[in-house]
Parts: structure tokens; sequence; C-alpha cells
């Protein structure tokens, strides 16, 4: 169901991976859910947990895994690793909300290992510290 070795496939996802800068969180890492140059957005909403379908950011980060993994393309797998260390302190506080984030990590391992990287190490962010009453 990925495309198998199907060169069209593989070509539209690097056409996707291409696009992807437009929504990255530039220095902290993840994706928006619009683009940059949308004018028009008020506020930029930066999808995390899963709902009906899997959050944006994890399927994000599992599509770069894979396309790494698949084409060898170190720079994949460094933008899926920062994609998850940018959720890891929400995916130690909320796991349960996020279960397609830790399915991410797991593919990142999977895209390291076959590239001849080390796996990264789990997530090191500290939990967002609680407000005051």
């Amino acid at each position: 169901a990925d495309g198998g070795a199907d060169p069209r496939w593989l070509a539209a996802a690097r056409a996707v991976a291409d696009g992807l800068p437009r929504f990255a969180h530039a220095g902290i890492g993840g994706f928006f859910a619009d683009a940059s140059d949308e004018a028009t957005v008020p506020l930029r909403a930066k999808p995390s947990t899963d709902a009906a379908v899997p959050g944006g950011n994890a399927a994000a980060a599992i599509f770069l895994a894979r396309l790494a993994q698949r084409t060898g393309d170190a720079r994949a797998a460094d933008e899926a690793e920062r994609t998850i260390e940018a959720f890891a302190g929400a995916l130690r506080v909320r796991s349960m909300a996020m279960p397609t984030m830790a399915v991410a990590l797991l593919r990142l391992e999977e895209s390291r290992r076959a590239l001849g990287r080390a796996a990264p190490a789990p997530p090191t962010a500290a939990p967002p510290t609680r407000l005051a009453p």
C-alpha cells in the first residue's frame, strides 16, 4: 500500500517532501496545518494529537521516516526526528493522545537502522510546566 517500487509513487512522495518546508516551524520542528505564505490565517495550528485520524505531525514524521528508509535520504530522517523532538514534552505527558507519534518514533528507528545511522535517543524534552492556579 506504499507504492512498492513504482517510480511514479516515489516521485510523488519526493514532491510532497519538497513542499513540506512551506509548513515547517523553523527552528522549533514540526509542521503547521497551513503554509507560511498563507496571509489570511490569523493563527497557525500545529496539530499534534490523534483524533478520528492521526495527528498531522505524526503522519508527517512517519512519511519522512519511510521516505528516508526507501531512498536513503538522511535529510528526511533528520526532519522526522526534529518533528518528533518538537512534541517530545507533550508525548511524555499525553502519550495516550498521541499514539501515532509513538509509531513515528519506531518508524524513525527502522529508518536510521536502514541508513546505517544510530537510532534516535528517546525524546528528552522536559514536560511543559503547569501554570499556578
